[in-house]
């Protein structure tokens, strides 16, 4: 069926919606598909046999997030839940959102925006987003301890380095870590400077022993229960060592 433009009424004013945005509606008496200004409803059925002008059901803008007037929070927070990974903290009932590879602690702020935009100025009410936001929080709780629960993964810039094995796999947003290192992970990779210091600094049987508790301190637990005390002289390289 071809879809028509209509002439929506606001406010006593006619306003052609083919000069701006639109959302497309259907009559459900007569099934008949047509457009209407963005954010506004239809006042009657554009095909004149039926002139129907209560009967309408939105296909597309923000009033598919309304049964009639009653705005439904749970229909654009399940949108937005397919478009975003929420989670939110138990305890805290922080909502944290999966960008980049990481949960981050803005998820709240990334709802209310993207409910505004998706509600449009002529219908963002501010309980509407407040509504939306409690939705998403109520269906997303996850118990404090399952964040950063895989001690073995790092997440560096290029994917989740497991430590176990040394392979790098693919981001995974059932993951909930939610940190990550700055650096790619080049199993190739070589340090000629940090090798340099190290054999001016330390004797070669300590070498070994000064780079595997620096990759240590990257682990987010504390499985060996081990400590490292540099000593000697001033001025031979502790405190560069740290940094």
């Amino acid at each position: 069926m071809a879809r028509r433009r209509c002439v929506c009424l606001s406010n006593n004013n006619t306003i052609e919606s083919n000069k701006k945005d639109t959302d497309l509606w259907k009559c459900r008496r007569c099934g008949e598909e047509f457009e209407v200004e963005q954010g506004y409803r239809p006042v009657i059925c554009h095909n004149l046999s039926c002139q129907n002008k209560k009967q309408f059901e939105a296909l597309s803008g923000p009033y598919t997030y309304f049964d009639g007037k009653k705005f439904v929070p749970g229909r654009l927070g399940e949108e937005l839940k397919g478009e975003f990974n929420f989670v939110t903290m138990e305890d805290s009932e922080e909502i944290y959102v999966y960008e980049d590879g990481v949960y981050r602690p803005r998820g709240e702020s990334v709802i209310r925006e993207t409910a505004r935009a998706k509600l449009t100025n002529q219908l963002a009410r501010e309980h509407y987003v407040n509504e939306t936001v409690n939705h998403i929080k109520e269906t997303t709780y996850v118990p404090r301890e399952k964040f950063d629960e895989t001690t073995h993964l790092l997440a560096v810039e290029n994917g989740l380095l497991d430590v176990k094995n040394g392979v790098l796999r693919d981001f995974d947003p059932d993951k909930l870590l939610t940190s990550k290192l700055p650096v790619k992970y080049d199993p190739d990779a070589d340090c000629p400077k940090i090798k340099e210091f190290l054999k001016e600094t330390v004797k070669p049987e300590d070498m070994p022993v000064l780079q595997e508790f620096v990759g240590y301190c990257l682990l987010k637990d504390y499985t060996f229960h081990k400590a490292l005390m540099l000593t000697g002289g001033g001025s031979n390289g502790k405190s560069t060592s740290l940094t």
